[in-house]
């Protein structure tokens, strides 16, 4: 269920930022990462690190605020793909996967932890929903409403 809103609500904020030029997706507003698509490559860099984590895979992240896409057409292609990614290995998994630990580095520190993966995806849909509150607010400063947000009404 997470995975699919994640999906949904990634899509509107993509059509909402869509009604907004280029620049001012990337004008600094003061934001925790600057600006619109400075919050968004946060998310996309998060979810490639985590979904390398999951399914042993390398990924392009050397830092989780860096700006590796700098207009929406190629960061919308970049956000579906890991989106499809996420559904695809969660609809996989069993009740038992889920209480199974996950190992792994974490990019900062650069040290080797352990979480049980429920936790891990847990936190990887609660990370998500808490940045694209932070979009909302900014989409909201330039008069775009997102639209409804609520978990309870989109899926």
């Amino acid at each position: 269920m997470l995975a699919q809103y994640n999906q949904v609500m990634n899509q509107q904020i993509l059509d909402a930022c869509a009604k907004l030029p280029n620049e001012a997706l990337l004008q600094d507003m003061g934001a925790f990462f600057g600006s619109i698509m400075g919050t968004l490559n946060h998310l996309v860099n998060a979810d490639e690190l985590w979904l390398s984590r999951l399914l042993d895979r390398p990924h392009a992240v050397s830092a989780l605020n860096e700006i590796r896409f700098s207009n929406l057409k190629t960061f919308g292609e970049m956000r579906a793909k890991l989106d499809q990614d996420l559904l695809a290995y969660v609809d996989a998994l069993s009740d038992q996967h889920l209480h199974q630990p996950l190992r792994y580095t974490s990019l900062a520190a650069n040290q080797t932890r352990e979480e049980s993966l429920h936790k891990v995806l847990l936190h990887l849909f609660n990370h998500q929903t808490h940045h694209r509150g932070q979009v909302t607010t900014l989409l909201f400063q330039k008069k775009v409403d997102p639209g409804v947000t609520d978990l309870v009404f989109l899926v």
